[in-house]
């Protein structure tokens, strides 16, 4: 028997292969991955039966990834939101943070029964659908900047700009959409807080110095939908090592479901991803 392994010896491996997936690796620091491999259960007990009877079925995995933007973490103290464009500009004065989610709408099980040329599945199989995106931000009301109503049917929808990071080319995600709901908070002994929701209403382009989602055109891994094999090759083949030169876990495919970035004004950016898993799942050493 060895030894109890801990997070200080493990790490996310390898994602993909010089694509949008293997990218997006090198400009996060994940500092957390939660994996899971569930096979389904069915219950097959029959009449007479005294005591539950079980049957394996599909397998399927997930990877849920907690990181900080960069190989070297920053601070979100650079971020900003500004909007313009549109019939009314959103109140965006005093602004202290921002969450901006890209999902994919569906996540469709394409798994196909047994064929002439392939043997009997024994893993669930998905593919992604379009992106959607919205998000929250939050500010403080302003003594002389009057708050600004959600957008209604008549208005033009404003371009937003998400900002996380300050370079030479600011790391920014762009996109155009509308002012969903705005939620007041006024208390005694506290500052008067806004939150404002938003939802997309078109393509988003990132770019910057240390973009994490690529840039516009080929490489915006983050304006379609998501990067998957296609019936092809695999694309995002992951691999979680659990210690170095020990212990490894290999999904043979994957997709993101979801991509969560946070940047506030004193902690670091964060970028959360949900993995889904649409291959083989082998458990290995290094």
């Amino acid at each position: 028997m060895g030894y109890h392994l801990i997070g200080a010896e493990a790490a996310v491996t390898s994602w993909g292969s010089a694509n949008h997936y293997a990218t997006l690796l090198t400009k996060i620091s994940p500092h957390q991955a939660n994996f899971t491999h569930v096979t389904d259960d069915h219950d097959v007990t029959g009449l007479g039966g005294t005591n539950r009877a079980t049957l394996p079925g599909l397998y399927r995995s997930r990877v849920s990834i907690r990181s900080r933007w960069a190989s070297t973490p920053r601070l979100g103290n650079v971020g900003f939101v500004s909007a313009s464009g549109g019939t009314t500009a959103p109140y965006t004065a005093h602004v202290n943070a921002f969450e901006l989610t890209i999902r994919s709408s569906n996540v469709h099980d394409i798994t196909d029964m047994n064929t002439a040329t392939a043997s009997a599945p024994v893993f669930r199989a998905y593919r992604p659908d379009y992106l959607t995106w919205s998000g929250t931000y939050n500010c403080v009301a302003d003594s002389s900047t009057l708050l600004v109503a959600p957008d209604v049917p008549t208005n033009t929808l404003n371009s937003f700009v998400f900002r996380y990071g300050d370079e030479a080319t600011d790391d920014s995600i762009t996109g155009t959409g509308m002012q969903a709901q705005l939620a007041q908070t006024i208390q005694v002994g506290s500052l008067s807080t806004s939150v404002y929701s938003f939802i997309g209403g078109g393509q988003l382009v990132p770019a910057g110095t240390t973009s994490a989602f690529g840039a516009s055109g080929a490489t915006n891994m983050i304006g379609g939908v998501p990067l998957w094999n296609q019936g092809g090759a695999a694309v995002g083949a992951m691999k979680l090592t659990l210690l170095s030169g020990g212990q490894v876990v290999t999904i043979a495919d994957t997709f993101y479901e979801s991509i969560t970035i946070r940047c506030g004004v004193g902690v670091p950016v964060e970028i959360d991803v949900e993995v889904v898993g649409t291959g083989a799942v082998t458990y290995g050493t290094s």
